[in-house]
């Protein structure tokens, strides 16, 4: 429907400029799709309409193989008939199935979403450990809800999503009534009040104060952040994948004993310390919409290189093979194993 202002409403209820309105119609499908689409500029969204028939396809294949090993309700339609995951979905007719057709719906638009960020630059071996774990751009390589973030929109999705690289500034709340556990860090203190690191998307929705920012980069997990000297896991009230990601009150009070406990009974493996967690206090008890744990940041030894085991298979976004292949490749296929970063 063509609108007085110059702009077109599509068959799924978006607005769109008319200017974009016959290729955006002709190439989303779900609504979701449409509103990612409209809210991008020129290029970007031209990059992610091209890559929205790939992500469909990348969808329809974890479904796929759920379908065949998962006990899953009785599979009515021929998945091999069906070009988008959400038109197999709704044809099963699965009760109680919409929440599940709108994450994959979600998946799919934020799957094409990711693809359109810059490729990495930085040679393999010489990335940092946050150029790494960004480098997974899609997701989770079995799950059908890779990429959906319920609640997130386009521009969430680019402000905080790690495959797109962005630096974000996370809200320091002050404290009074809060619960610590372990060696929290005088720096994150003000007198006898805890500096409680904030998602900016959590603060956004809980409309919490703040008195000043900590300078961080997100990590694979997307909630856990680089900052400094720490891997802060902030809670994050949005659907990743499928689970809401915040943080209980039990998880809160036993991070560091368990962090501890594997330290000491775990052998040949160096773990990621948990430093301290801490949670505001809601009636007495842990807010599990406002908690934190502090790790601390792993620091690789000389001629050595941490990454997340994802980064070895991930798809690289220009197209090109994953890394573990192009090691095999360029080693000529020799009897001698490569030499591979090590990870702590």
């Amino acid at each position: 429907m063509v609108m007085p202002s110059g702009s077109v409403i599509d068959s799924t209820g978006v607005r769109f400029p008319l200017a974009l309105c016959q290729d955006l119609i002709i190439l989303t499908q779900t609504p979701v799709e449409s509103e990612f689409a409209a809210a991008l500029d020129g290029e970007r969204a031209e990059r992610f309409l091209t890559a929205l028939p790939g992500a469909r396809a990348a969808i329809l294949a974890r479904l796929r193989r759920a379908f065949a090993i998962e006990p899953l309700p009785q599979v009515s339609a021929d998945p091999a008939e069906y070009l988008h995951p959400v038109d197999l979905l709704t044809a099963l007719r699965w009760p109680g199935s919409g929440n599940l057709i709108a994450e994959v719906a979600h998946s799919v638009a934020g799957l094409a979403l990711s693809r359109t960020t810059s490729p990495l630059t930085t040679p393999f071996l010489e990335r940092s450990l946050e150029e790494h774990e960004q480098s997974v751009v899609d997701g989770h390589p079995l799950h059908p809800c890779c990429r959906n973030r319920t609640g997130f929109t386009a521009h969430d999705h680019l402000a905080y999503g790690p495959e797109h690289r962005p630096t974000v500034a996370l809200r320091l709340h002050p404290a009074r009534d809060h619960v610590v556990f372990g060696d929290w860090p005088s720096e994150l203190r003000d007198g006898e009040r805890i500096l409680l690191p904030v998602h900016p998307w959590q603060a956004g929705r809980l409309n919490v104060s703040s008195t000043g920012t900590l300078t961080a980069h997100p990590l694979m997990a997307l909630r856990t952040l680089s900052a400094g000297g720490w891997h802060v896991k902030t809670t994050l009230s949005a659907q990743i994948t499928s689970a809401v990601r915040d943080i209980s009150g039990g998880s809160i009070a036993t991070a560091t004993t368990v962090s501890g406990f594997l330290a000491d009974v775990v052998e040949g493996i160096e773990l990621q310390h948990n430093r301290a967690s801490a949670a505001v206090l809601t009636d007495g008890e842990p807010n599990r919409a406002l908690g934190v744990i502090l790790r601390d940041k792993p620091v690789p030894r000389p001629r050595e290189t941490l990454l997340p085991l994802a980064a070895l298979t991930a798809r690289p976004v220009d197209g090109g093979p994953p890394p573990i292949r192009g090691s095999a490749t360029r080693s000529g296929g020799s009897r001698s194993s490569p030499s591979w970063p090590s990870r702590r």
